[in-house]
């Protein structure tokens, strides 16, 4: 057996124009994201999957911050992004060259090939269109031979918390769809800036911590006082999937 894919995984980085700028709990994106980078490089993925509000404020600068520390403190890593609700895919494109978005083109690793949905409606609420499911049907099924991985902004799963406010609103059909592709064995999201697993048949669902601030999971708008963090994901041969969460010290 060859070595298993690590895919690394980081959401919600809410870079703003100025770097120096902190927000909830005087946390500064910028310097988690930096800490958070840094951490990630000590496991040697393979690759890093961005799931989505890179920016906090929808400029340029938060961009060009951002593809300035993926330059400095992961160098070479394969990165590949999804836009969230906070972003500009037009602004995306244009500053990120090499790592362009994943819903426009899957990305192949071995025995494993990596899908990317656009989940970006309307204010903070998600939906996936008919097209885009269609299209990855067809995508997994002209490589049924390989195991198939779905990023998405959006929580397809409810949290049962203030979240669900902005919530993915054509999450059941999108649900249901996963359901009828068993070569799915994962869909990895972040929207909720928390670490949250759910199995549903065969495919697992994990959702990322957040770099900079954790959302609580209560009925009304609160944070968590656990750390910023990442999912490492070691993709094995077989479609199995170990995962876990590292996060930087208090």
């Amino acid at each position: 057996m060859s070595s298993p894919l690590l895919l690394a995984q980081i959401s919600d980085c809410h870079l703003y124009a100025d770097k120096d700028k902190a927000g909830y709990a005087d946390i500064v994106p910028y310097d988690t994201l930096q800490q958070v980078l840094r951490l990630l490089a000590e496991h040697r993925p393979d690759a890093l999957l961005i799931s989505g509000d890179l920016s906090g404020d929808h400029s340029r600068q938060s961009y060009l911050h951002l593809r300035h520390l993926l330059q400095t403190e992961i160098n070479s890593l394969p990165v590949h992004m999804i836009a969230g609700n906070h972003d500009d895919r037009a602004l995306m494109q244009a500053t990120f060259e090499e790592q362009q978005l994943l819903d426009l083109a899957p990305a192949t690793y071995g025995g494993w090939q990596l899908h990317g949905l656009n989940s970006q409606a309307k204010g903070t609420l998600g939906y996936v269109s008919q097209q885009q499911l269609e299209q990855l049907t067809d995508r997994v099924n002209r490589h049924a031979d390989l195991h198939h991985i779905v990023a998405v902004h959006h929580h397809p799963i409810a949290v049962d918390g203030w979240m669900d406010k902005h919530q993915w609103t054509n999450r059941q059909i999108f649900l249901k769809h996963i359901d009828t592709l068993p070569e799915v064995k994962a869909v990895l999201y972040g929207h909720i800036h928390r670490d949250v697993h759910h199995r549903r048949q065969e495919c697992q669902y994990w959702a990322c911590p957040s770099t900079c601030w954790q959302w609580g999971d209560g009925a009304e708008f609160g944070l968590s006082t656990q750390q910023p963090g990442f999912r490492l994901l070691r993709c094995f041969d077989n479609g199995e999937i170990a995962s876990q969460v590292y996060r930087l010290a208090d």
